[in-house]
């Protein structure tokens, strides 16, 4: 049975969906240029995410859940730049992620 964290009302945004429109509006937590926020406690940044999504969940798991989307969504743009983009993506969150291209330059 899933988390009940995963589990929404149908026609609701997903916890996934809700976790990374939430981390795209902390670029301390994707952006690339680590100096612009080496002064900042990361893990309270993570636990206001986590307080803005809600449904009892920890910053630490909110951080753990997003490495695990950014690492797929990291995994299938490779796969999708290999196919020349020929094949149509089928995971469903590719789309919602792919505001963070200008930030995986380098990471492919």
């Amino acid at each position: 049975m899933p988390s009940p964290c995963f589990l929404n009302p149908p026609g609701e945004p997903s916890f996934n969906e809700i976790l990374i429109t939430t981390v795209r509006e902390y670029p301390a937590l994707y952006s690339n240029q680590r100096r612009t926020f080496e002064n900042l406690d990361r893990s309270k940044v993570w636990e206001e995410v986590a307080a803005k999504i809600g449904r009892g969940v920890s910053g630490e798991f909110a951080k753990k859940r997003w490495l695990q989307l950014r690492d797929r969504y990291r995994k299938e743009l490779k796969i999708s730049i290999a196919q020349n983009f020929s094949q149509p993506q089928k995971w469903s969150h590719f789309p919602l992620l792919n505001w963070l291209d200008p930030y995986l330059q380098g990471a492919m």
